[in-house]
């Protein structure tokens, strides 16, 4: 267990900053995850879609933000509530080291490691086996074979490639699912990590390119 006197300003301003944004990203993990809880989730997530609406409307400008879900995590909306998480992850990270200066976190550093490691497992796990089931890429429909290629958008025509083969889609979701389940375990917990950062930096590119 690291000491105390081991944490340094810099590393208890980032910890700190880490804490708040976290929360606030992974908000309301584990209630979620329990089955029945959707109309009650839904309810607590509110508070940060009007937030994002005010904050994108009021401070950035951006009218008619819409937080109605579309089958994309790349909406407008995402990117600007990342923005004000890592605004209010800075104003907490401060207030907090101004009331509390010197004092390390060892014991909350180990109870986060822990909430970060099952949240990411979870995520790796729902992602993982939405693809080995065929439930986020299914079989090519008609209407999409309709379409040239040239008149399908980036997303879409990555979409089709995934949706073309079952063996790479059910590949996929093992490649994600295999992770996430090392994390669920102590000792699997550094594979499992750098397995994840492998496939999803794979995930982002693909993101980011289509």
């Amino acid at each position: 267990m690291t000491s105390e006197q081991d944490w340094g300003l810099t590393r208890r301003i980032g910890f700190r900053f880490g804490v708040v944004f976290g929360a606030l990203l992974i908000y309301p993990f584990p209630l979620n995850v329990l089955p029945k809880t959707e109309k009650l989730t839904a309810l607590l997530r509110q508070p940060r879609g009007w937030a994002t609406q005010w904050f994108g409307q009021s401070v950035l400008g951006l009218p008619g933000l819409s937080s109605q879900f579309n089958g994309s995590g790349d909406r407008t909306f995402d990117y600007v509530q990342l923005l004000l998480f890592a605004i209010l992850g800075a104003i907490g990270a401060i207030a907090w080291s101004a009331l509390d200066r010197r004092r390390s976190h060892p014991r909350l550093a180990a109870a986060a490691r822990v909430v970060l490691r099952y949240y990411v497992g979870y995520a790796m796990l729902s992602y993982g086996f939405a693809k080995i089931l065929r439930q986020q890429f299914g079989d090519l429909t008609p209407y999409e074979l309709h379409f040239a290629v040239r008149d399908v958008s980036p997303m879409g025509l990555l979409w089709r490639f995934m949706d073309y083969s079952a063996p790479y889609t059910v590949f996929g979701g093992l490649c994600e699912a295999v992770p996430g389940a090392l994390l669920l375990w102590r000792r699997t917990a550094t594979i499992g990590a750098v397995m994840v950062i492998a496939v999803m930096a794979n995930v982002v590119m693909l993101n980011f390119s289509y």
